[in-house]
This record gives C-alpha cells, structure tokens and sequence, in this order.
C-alpha cells in the first residue's frame, strides 16, 4: 500500500538507509542525522501536494509496517504538459524478493500512464544494482544507455545506467498481464 511520505517517516527511512551498502546500491549517501532528514521529508510533504513531486511509502497492507519508499517527478517542471517523469525507489533488504516493489511500481505506472500525466518515465539505477534492472525489465523499461558521473557519492562521481518505458509499451505489457519480456 502506498501512503504520502510525511515527517514522522523519518526513523524509518533512517533504518533502511543507513546502511551504507544499501545506500550505494541505491546510489545515495547512507543517512547520519535523523534531523536533516526529517527536515527533508517535511519538505517532501509539501511537494506532493503541489502536484511537482511525489512521493510514497510503501507499507504491508494489512499491519501498515514501513518497507520502502517510492517517488516520481516531472524531469521538466516548468514545461506542461509535463511528458517526461522520473522515478525513484528503494526498498528494505529484509522485503526484497517479495514481489513489493514490483507492485508499487507497477501501480505509480499504472497512474502516470492511465491519467495521460507521462508518456514516458525515466528511472536512473547504478550499474551494479542487478535486482533494480531485473524489475525494471519485468515491467517493460529498456536500457537506453550511461550516464557518465550522474550523481556525487561521498565527493566522488558516480555512473548510472538511464532506464525508460513508454506509455505504449506500458499498456501492452499490462493487457498482456506482463508475462511476457518486452
């Protein structure tokens, strides 16, 4: 289940993020200080109601436990409509290989390319992430390229691998229940 991200998150964005080999598998820096990323999510809270940013917690259905997080943003704001959206996520170790992801993905798709908000989206995923370009590939995204010194990690520049799906690509896989590799 998908809930807007607010400030009392904050503890249990630490826990997943702090370790620092999750952290570079997520091409990010591990969270020290529980402070600046309240702070940060709280700026998150007014983001999603703007409509310019957006961003989830994904939570067990039936007992609400925190097991990752989700976003997806317009990649050119100041145009509209906005064609292009990016997506982010990250999931707790313990909940990978359950298929969790896969479904709060697939539903933040379902809602950018059913509501015509994107006719394509974008998901940036370091070269090593295998997990991450297993799902992507499940759901119909490509592997357009590398993005040579995409992020800084630690002072240090960092390839990323640019995925992307389409909105037709995107339908057909979902009326044919994605069984089939696109």
């Amino acid at each position: 289940m998908l809930r807007a991200v607010r400030v009392d998150d904050a503890a249990d964005f630490m826990a997943m993020w702090q370790d620092e080999s999750f952290a570079q598998d997520a091409g990010i820096e591990a969270s020290t200080d529980l402070q600046v990323l309240a702070d940060s999510l709280a700026r998150f809270e007014l983001l999603n109601t703007s409509g310019l940013f957006y961003k989830w917690t994904v939570r067990l259905r039936n007992s609400e436990v925190f097991v990752g997080e989700i976003e997806a943003y317009p990649l050119k704001p100041q145009t509209s409509p906005w064609i292009e959206w990016g997506v982010g996520y990250s999931l707790s170790r313990s909940f990978w290989g359950q298929g969790l992801m896969r479904e709060a993905l697939q539903s933040v798709l379902n809602h950018l390319f059913s509501t015509n908000l994107a006719q394509r989206v974008r998901a940036d995923v370091g070269p090593s992430n295998e997990r991450s370009k297993h799902l992507l590939k499940r759901l119909g995204f490509r592997l357009e390229g590398l993005q040579e010194a995409k992020n800084f990690i630690h002072g240090e520049s960092v390839d990323m691998q640019l995925w992307a799906l389409s909105r037709q690509r995107f339908l057909t896989a979902l009326s044919k229940g994605f069984k089939s590799s696109i």
